[in-house]
């Protein structure tokens, strides 16, 4: 968990990009109370100064614990939410989980993620290497994962049948966000020389059965590298990140493994294949 103190961490937070910061996770209490939040001025003086950078404060929320809750422009991040104590003494880069597992942070990041900005994501995610699954008619979903997380596993058991039966597409964009050991890249690779062949080998993975040793080339490298920098660019941290366009047009994200209820509801708003 980062908490970060101001004055004395200023010499230590200049020059840190703010994503490789997210990495911190509290846990705390349903109930806990949620106090009135410090405003956008007084949070923006305070992360400049602290941060030793400049950042831009978009609005500001109460959050618990009696943190407020910051959604923050940097010139690498946008729109992620960082959290400022009450006495303007610390700040927080990381996610809050309450007392039934739910992903607070990530509920905040959706909701204060303009549809602008995500459709500008989506358009950006169309021409990077991802690793397709499913019949190619099928309604698509974009899915950050890493071959080395045992969630985005348990999705990928959760997806398969609708991949099977010709119900979903997924294109998998794999970074390696739990360290780098050739997993990601090997299966970019492979997928390279031998069309389709990626996707087997990252089920492979997945199942842990017939693992492969990792063997890659530069094209595995690179794609990773994209990867890895558009996920620290959009603030994420943990896998799997889904991404997808609904009936509607609009685009829906959901940050960690969804229970089966909610991908469900994902499948449902999925506009027919074509």
């Amino acid at each position: 968990m980062h908490i970060i103190p101001y004055p004395p961490a200023v010499k230590r937070a200049k020059g840190r990009g703010v994503a490789s910061l997210l990495a911190g996770i509290i846990c705390f209490h349903a109930t806990s109370l949620l106090a009135a939040p410090l405003t956008a001025v007084q949070a923006n003086e305070f992360l400049n100064r602290a941060m030793g950078k400049s950042v831009s404060v978009k609005e500001t929320f109460a959050a618990p614990m009696g943190l407020t809750g910051v959604v923050v422009n940097t010139s690498q991040v946008k729109n992620i939410v960082m959290y400022v104590d009450e006495a303007m003494q610390h700040f927080i880069v990381g996610m809050i989980f309450d007392a039934e597992g739910r992903n607070l942070t990530a509920q905040y990041v959706t909701k204060n993620m303009p549809d602008s900005a995500l459709d500008a994501v989506v358009s950006q995610l169309e021409a990077m290497q991802y690793i397709e699954e499913g019949h190619p008619n099928a309604p698509l979903v974009y899915v950050f994962a890493d071959p080395n997380c045992p969630y985005c596993a348990k999705l990928h058991e959760m997806v398969d049948r609708d991949l099977r039966d010709g119900k979903l597409r997924i294109r998998w964009i794999l970074t390696s966000s739990l360290g780098h050991d050739g997993k990601a890249e090997a299966v970019y690779s492979l997928n390279k020389r031998m069309s389709g062949q990626g996707a087997e080998m990252l089920r492979q993975y997945y199942k842990g059965i017939g693992e492969k040793s990792p063997e890659y080339d530069e094209y595995g490298a690179k794609a990773v590298a994209e990867a890895n920098r558009y996920f620290n660019d959009m603030g994420l941290k943990g896998t799997p990140f889904l991404m997808y366009r609904t009936r509607s047009g609009s685009v829906g994200t959901h940050m960690g493994l969804p229970d089966e209820n909610t991908y469900r509801q994902i499948v449902s708003v999925l506009p027919d294949g074509k």
